[in-house]
C-alpha cells in the first residue's frame, strides 16, 4: 500500500494559487484534499523528498507568521534552543530539528546563531550538528574573504 502511494505522489503537482494537478485534472486544495485525503497528506509530508512541490519558505522570527503555505518552516527564536515548526495547512506543528536540515540554510537564521554565539547567548553544544557545521563553514568563508 505504501509503495502504491509513493508511486502516486510523483503524479501530483502543486500549482499556483493553492491548486493541485493529478492525472491531468486540476483541483482546488479543498477538493483535492476531500477526494484524495491519504494522497494529499502523503504529498504534503513528502513534498521535499519528491521535488514536485514548490520550494518551502523558512521564516526566522519571534512570532508565528500569518502568511504561511503548507510545508513552510518556522524557526521560533525566542526560545533557547530555538524550536522548529512546520505548517501543515491548518496549524504549526513542532518538528525535531534533527530530522531535517533545510531550515539551516536560511542566511537570516545562521546570522542569528552567529550573533547569539558571539554574545554568549548560545554555546556550540546547544546547536545541532548541522547547525554547528553551517556556522563554522560561514565563519571560515567570511574569514577567507577578508584575507
Amino acid at each position: 500500500m505504501q509503495d502504491d502511494l509513493t508511486d502516486e505522489i510523483v503524479k501530483v503537482k502543486r500549482l499556483e494559487g493553492d491548486y493541485f494537478e493529478y492525472i491531468d485534472k486540476r483541483y482546488s486544495k479543498e477538493v483535492f484534499q476531500t477526494l484524495y485525503p491519504g494522497l494529499y497528506r502523503a504529498f504534503v509530508q513528502n513534498a521535499d523528498d519528491v521535488g514536485t512541490a514548490r520550494k518551502s519558505k523558512t521564516f526566522v522570527e519571534y512570532n508565528f507568521p500569518t502568511n504561511a503555505d503548507t510545508g513552510d518552516l518556522f524557526v521560533k527564536i525566542d526560545q533557547i534552543p530555538c524550536r522548529l515548526y512546520k505548517y501543515n495547512g491548518t496549524k504549526w506543528i513542532e518538528i525535531d530539528k534533527n530530522k531535517t536540515d533545510s531550515y539551516v540554510y536560511e542566511d537570516k537564521y545562521i546570522e542569528y546563531l552567529i550573533n547569539g554565539l558571539s554574545k554568549g547567548i548560545y554555546t556550540l553544544d546547544q546547536l545541532t550538528a548541522t547547525e554547528q557545521d553551517v556556522v563554522v563553514e560561514k565563519l571560515q568563508k567570511e574569514s577567507n574573504d577578508k584575507t
